[in-house]
């Protein structure tokens, strides 16, 4: 992570770990779907939470993730989420850089799984990347990707009442292909959300201030 951040002076590699971290409670119970190797869940997750379970398809990578980012409050699973998602009352669903992997339908009945699973005031978080402009997908393998944040914004409002959505752009760069970094971050759920007047870190930072 660092010597990509140093090689291209972009640090959109950690900003989709800091964007879920805002939607973790102290504490909090977490569900990180398609985690990969770990290396977000406990770097970024696992400070927060009291314990988190994370999953992803890939038996390789969970074993990459036991053996080299594991932490006594993390528990490593193999789940494929098209099939179901671990049961469970989350505090926080992250689904980080993973929903662009999903077609439209999987997409649905994913959110509406994490929707059943969510306590009351939980959400979900996470991040993706927009498509091209020309309408292309950034990568060959990705199923499905939102031309706008007002697109995903309206994708996830079917599924919650409270969504907030919110986009990075960054400059193209010959090591990126020559294309801008377009990422899309979001927070749904039915309750307070990152960054409403009455999220508690919001409250903190002003009468800290």
């Amino acid at each position: 992570m660092y010597s990509l951040w140093e090689r291209l002076q972009q640090p959109f590699m950690a900003e989709r770990g800091v964007v879920s971290v805002f939607a973790i409670p102290e504490g909090a119970h977490v569900l990180d779907l398609c985690c990969g190797d770990g290396y977000y869940t406990h770097m970024f997750h696992s400070g927060r939470a009291s314990h988190v379970i994370a999953v992803d398809f890939d038996s390789s990578a969970i074993a990459f993730a036991r053996q080299y980012h594991s932490a006594p409050n993390i528990t490593y699973t193999v789940c494929d989420v098209r099939a179901g998602i671990p049961d469970g009352s989350f505090d926080t669903v992250i689904w980080n850089g993973a929903i662009e992997h999903f077609t439209e339908q999987e997409m649905s009945a994913i959110l509406t799984s994490i929707r059943r699973r969510l306590k009351p005031g939980g959400m979900v978080a996470g991040y993706t990347v927009a498509a091209y402009e020309t309408g292309e997908l950034q990568l060959s393998h990705h199923e499905y990707e939102f031309p706008s944040a007002a697109a995903l914004a309206a994708f996830l409002s079917k599924y919650f009442e409270h969504v907030r959505v919110f986009e990075s752009v960054w400059p193209a760069k010959p090591s990126l292909g020559g294309v801008k970094r377009h990422n899309l971050y979001f927070y749904a759920g039915a309750g307070i959300l990152p960054f409403d007047a009455e999220w508690p870190f919001q409250a903190i930072a002003s009468r800290g201030c």
